[in-house]
């Protein structure tokens, strides 16, 4: 039997990764009294975690980053309450090497590109999703799989719940945001699963 404990920055998550005669098993620790066992995306180390920053006040409390932009179109950033933060400019190019795990929002800032490549698979915690501010832009340019059901080329956004018994869940992330501004966003063999809405 294999044990590790990882820390998750954001969620303060204990993994407990078990290994059995098959397969790998996750037990996720939420509270003292409340184990569930799920199988996750992969093991930490094998995938880009993507997730707002985490901050303790002085008097304890703990506050989560959330994303400030121009909500009304009038020229001056706004502060919002959605748990997130906009993409660094060395994570503008997701690839096909490992697959992304976004947790809160990932934004694109204005004069950015996000390109994801064909192959890419990108998952969606709860709440989470995709938001390409004014003047920024997506491009996420899959190509033709030659295999049906691995879908080798496409590029596919999907929740991070892989058991079997959510594999057809809807609602499991919440959304893309292309905000009206948004310029040249380009996107073909793009899989959407187990979205709330686009």
């Amino acid at each position: 039997m294999l044990l590790e404990e990882v820390k998750h920055p954001y969620h303060r998550l204990l993994l407990l990764i078990v290994k059995t005669r098959s397969a790998l098993l996750d037990a996720i620790e939420f509270g003292l009294n409340n184990k569930q066992t799920v199988e996750l995306v992969t093991l930490v180390k094998d995938a880009v975690f993507i997730y707002p920053q985490q901050f303790t006040n002085p008097d304890g409390s703990t506050v989560i980053e959330t994303l400030s932009f121009d909500v009304d179109g009038d020229g001056v950033s706004d502060e919002t309450n959605i748990q997130g933060r906009f993409l660094e400019d060395n994570e503008l190019n997701f690839t096909n090497e490992k697959p992304y795990v976004i947790y809160g929002y990932a934004a694109v800032d204005e004069g950015k590109t996000l390109n994801i490549a064909a192959g890419a698979r990108v998952h969606f915690h709860a709440n989470s999703g995709l938001l390409v501010t004014n003047n920024a832009s997506l491009h996420a340019n899959g190509l033709l799989s030659t295999d049906d059901e691995l879908l080798e080329n496409e590029i596919i956004f999907e929740g991070d719940r892989l058991e079997p018994g959510f594999s057809e869940v809807p609602g499991q992330w919440q959304t893309i945001w292309l905000f009206s501004g948004s310029t040249a966003v380009s996107y073909t063999h793009l899989t959407l699963q187990t979205i709330y809405s686009v």
